[in-house]
Parts: structure tokens; sequence; C-alpha cells
């Protein structure tokens, strides 16, 4: 390389690569005009520094595994109705829009990341390939479990609630063990994010369940009340939290469980809008046992709200 220059390239990249300046790209462009034999040792370096993602990428990204979350809520709301099972329990806060809305937005934002990074593989993901998927679920319902698989590993900011739907799902067709992997995958996540608090405390609420269906009843309790806790302190609904506890409190039957059910049914039923809610949950086929506890302890007598 010619020295006549002031600019070393080598110590301008030494320094960019150390963190220990910015880095500078006219100057850089200028010198391998000047000397074009150093053009290779540049784009060696590039090839294999690890260069920041852009925040623009970042929230590309962050549309994008929203898009994947909102598609697959979509899936399941549209799904026939031979694989519904139990879907009726995963209650979303907010009612997603029709299947095709999403495949149509999600292909612009592919496009977008594709045109903006130069290529297709995204953090280990072909963007052609998640295309193609999201193209193909609309008949294969099968394929949202891989969609929410392609949201986790793109790693944006709705990535926790694709883990967290993932596991509802492998939770209605009884895959527990994969169902609480996932539910405490979300639980694990360290930020003080109000938005992952959030989506933690349905993560708890969800395990919860996973425990009392393998008998860990104890268990089973205390991530409920986890969850209603976590909820009270990030201002969100505790309902679900509650009813959850109802029943393991119902169904566990030790000393002072009876109390603590109608305690949480009591605190359940103070919202008059409550009511409806509770009542249509415990209506709910997949709730058939826990009507029947609540009726066999004399709950509908004590809160009668179901009428005939």
């Amino acid at each position: 390389m010619s020295s006549d220059s002031p600019f070393s390239i080598d110590e301008h990249l030494e320094r960019f690569q150390n963190g220990q300046a910015s880095l500078d790209a006219q100057a850089i462009s200028d010198y391998i005009k000047a000397n074009p034999d150093c053009h290779d040792r540049v784009a060696e370096f590039f090839r294999v520094i690890d260069v920041p993602e852009s925040e623009y990428l970042q929230e590309t990204l962050d549309e994008l595994t929203e898009n994947i979350y909102n598609l697959c809520k979509a899936l399941v709301n549209e799904s026939p109705a031979d694989q519904q099972q139990d879907h009726e329990n995963i209650r979303f806060l907010e009612q997603p829009e029709a299947v095709e809305h999403y495949i149509d937005e999600g292909d612009e934002i592919v496009a977008d990341v594709q045109d903006y990074t130069g290529h297709d593989q995204v953090r280990g993901a072909s963007m052609d390939n998640l295309r193609d998927t999201m193209q193909r679920s609309k008949s294969e319902f099968d394929l949202v479990i891989s969609l929410l698989q392609r949201g986790i590993d793109l790693d944006g900011r709705w990535s926790a609630d694709c883990r967290n739907l993932k596991g509802i799902l492998h939770l209605s067709k009884e895959q527990t063990e994969e169902a609480e992997v996932c539910f405490r995958d979300v639980i694990a996540m360290r930020g003080v994010d109000l938005y992952l608090r959030t989506v933690q405390v349905h993560a708890m609420n969800n395990l919860s369940f996973v425990c009392c269906v393998k008998k860990r009843m104890d268990e089973a309790v205390k991530l409920a009340v986890r969850s209603k806790v976590l909820a009270e302190e990030t201002n969100i609904d505790t309902f679900s939290s509650q009813f959850g506890l109802m029943y393991f409190y119902l169904l566990r039957n030790q000393d002072g469980d009876l109390a603590n059910a109608v305690q949480e049914i009591v605190s359940m039923l103070e919202k008059d809008d409550r009511r409806d809610e509770f009542a249509r949950c415990l209506r709910l086929p997949s709730n058939k046992e826990i009507l029947d506890l609540f009726e066999s302890n004399g709950l509908h007598e004590q809160f009668p709200i179901l009428g005939d």
C-alpha cells in the first residue's frame, strides 16, 4: 500500500473495530480510490467484522415479528372446526384481522428487510422461506408452529409473544413438555421492559395450567399467585390469573383452599362487567371440570350467576 496519504487504513479500521473511533466511510472511500491495491484488504475486513445492526433494521424486524404473531392469532381464530380443540381458551387482548391482511403486510415487510440488507439471510432465517411459509399457512394450519418459531428466531420485540402462543398451541395438543419449555423460556427472559413483564404474566398463568395437568398442584398455585401479583404490578387485568387460581384451590382441596377459592371469586365479581365473563368461562366445554368443581362445592348456590 502507498504510504503517501496521512490516512492509515489499517490504523483506522483497528480503531473502529476496538470501538475507539467511528467509521469514516468517506475517508476510506477516498483512500481506496488513491490506493486501489488495498481494496481486497478492506473487503476482507468487512466480511468478517461484526458490524452492529442499524436501528432501522431492528425496528423492521420488530414489525415483522409483530406481523407473524398477529398472523398466527388470525390462523388460530380461522382454523377449521376439527382443529380448534381448546382454542376458545386463547384470549387475545386485541382480536386479529383477517389472515390475508397479515400475509400481504408480511410480504411487504420481508421485501423491506431484503432491500435494506441486500441479502436473503437475516439472523439465520431465509426471508424467501418465511414469505413462502406465510403464504402456505392459509391452507396448512400446522405451519403456525413453524411461523411462531421464525418469529422467535428473529428476536424482535414480539418474539416473547410468539413463544408464549407457541406454548399455548403445544398445550392445546397435550404436548405438555414442549409447552412448559416455551413458558419457562418467556419467564426467564431478563429486562425491565413493561411489555415483556405483561407477556410474562400470561406465561406464568399458562405454566400454572401445565403444572396442574402434571398434578403439581402446589407449584400451580404458586405460579398463579405470582401471575396475579405481577398483573397487579403492571396494571393489567388479573381475571385469567384469578380464574386459574380459583380452579387450583378447588382441585387441590387442602385446608383453607375452599375459602381461598371463594375469596378469588368475590374479588373477580367485584366488577360488574366480570360476571358475564366469569359465567362464559365456566360454560366453556374445555372447562367442564372447573364447572363440576364449582357446582359440587355448592358455589353455584352461593354465586348464582349461571342462570338456567
